[in-house]
């Protein structure tokens, strides 16, 4: 390996921290130094294995457990390769719990100190069960399994051969089997985990800084995309636009977010608005190609599965898509030749799902008067950017309601 190799590598090397020097000699900010109304700990299991019977909190303390958490989703890691079999993780922990340190509760008191001492004073019942700990006897017959619905406790197999390896195998002289145990890798920030949630009143919004952001992965995703010749396209929040700008981002153009929270009827015909058909796809995807710029196919059709009563069209004129979230439904993508027909098809939209509702408006369709006429209260601004001086792709002429800012 040449050094210009090693230099672009992290194996056989120490990869060193950059964000020392300001911390230990002042100049940096850690988390914790942020004021705090309220401090939290986690009340945490000491088993690998087990059913948890019960929970008992000191009197008078808070303590969210699963139970308070009933409306919010498991975090989901989504891996589209390999046959990667989906696992919930939960907030906290529910019916039981699957490893050493599994928060289970969580205790919030005014200072760090009582925080911590009444975490200390939360009783909670495990009943143990057997523990799976070694790859061997996770993929043993029989084996206990981890996770319900995950057979074998595999959730993904992998397998990868260069070009002519078989030949290459074929023609060895002697072959050799190695069995490699990979532990787990870490990242070791001079700050632990930490994050500082602050609630403004002003704009609605919840603004939470944390130790483990990983700015890195912005820069790398965007040198990727520039190494291959493509454009690099977000939208962004007002703070967020500060920081992208400083990275090269410049305005495209803008949108809006509004929110309806109980359903009005949509005053007009339905006409030619019908839901989306299989053979409808080649113009569907014809058409958005053209208003966004490249293709958003696997998006579209995952959409259409998640909420298909809002997969709407008009041939020839546009479609509609929308989606569940966790508190509302959004409208969007809505596609159109004109404004008219975007009316048509968000009205139809609206007549086909419950609110609460989101819809993105951009500031250059003619649909923002209309959806405050329905009902629809602004909540907040973004901004669609593009690193460096390049146009933004597509035609945003065509572009009535955006999908969100994390699918465009």
């Amino acid at each position: 390996m040449s050094g210009r190799d090693r230099r672009e590598t992290w194996v056989g090397r120490s990869i060193r921290r950059v964000e020392d020097f300001s911390l230990v000699t002042g100049r940096g900010r850690f988390t914790a130094d942020l004021t705090a109304a309220q401090w939290v700990r986690f009340v945490r299991s000491p088993v690998a294995a087990g059913r948890i019977e019960s929970i008992t909190a000191p009197q008078g303390a808070t303590v969210i457990t699963a139970a308070d958490l009933a409306g919010v989703k498991p975090i989901r890691p989504m891996l589209h390769k390999f046959g990667y079999v989906p696992i919930d993780q939960p907030v906290l922990a529910s019916d039981v719990v699957r490893f050493v340190g599994e928060p289970i509760a969580a205790v919030i008191a005014a200072s760090e100190e009582e925080a911590e001492d009444l975490a200390d004073g939360v009783e909670v019942v495990i009943a143990d069960s057997m523990a799976v700990v070694r790859a061997e006897d996770a993929l043993a017959a029989g084996a206990v399994l981890v996770h319900n619905g995950v057979p074998g406790n595999v959730i993904v197999e992998a397998r990868h051969a260069t070009p002519d390896f078989n030949a290459a195998r074929k023609a060895a002289y002697r072959l050799i089997s190695v069995e490699i145990r990979s532990r787990r890798q870490n990242a070791m920030p001079l700050e632990a985990r930490g994050g500082h949630a602050a609630y403004d009143p002003a704009s609605g919004r919840i603004f939470f800084t944390c130790s483990t952001q990983t700015p890195h992965l912005m820069r790398t995703a965007i040198a990727d995309l520039e190494n291959r010749g493509l454009t690099p396209i977000l939208d962004a929040t007002p703070a967020g636009r500060a920081v992208y700008s400083g990275e090269g981002f410049t305005d495209r153009w803008g949108f809006k977010r509004f929110f309806l929270s109980e359903k009005k009827p949509a005053p007009l015909p339905r006409s030619s608005v019908r839901p989306v058909r299989e053979s409808d796809w080649k113009e569907i995807l014809a058409m958005d190609l053209q208003a966004f710029g490249a293709s958003r196919e696997g998006m579209l059709r995952t959409l259409h599965t998640r909420q298909p009563q809002a997969a709407l069209i008009v041939e020839g004129e546009g479609f509609v898509f929308g989606r569940e979230g966790r508190e509302a439904r959004q409208i969007g993508p809505l596609i159109a030749r004109n404004a008219d027909t975007a009316r048509l098809l968000l009205g139809e939209a609206l007549r086909a799902i419950e609110a609460p509702v989101y819809v993105d408006v951009p500031d250059h369709s003619a649909l923002e008067a209309w959806v405050e006429a329905l009902g629809f209260t602004f909540q907040r601004p973004y901004t669609r950017m593009v690193r460096g001086p390049r146009a933004a792709p597509g035609t945003q002429e065509l572009v009535f309601l955006v999908a969100g800012p994390e699918l465009g």
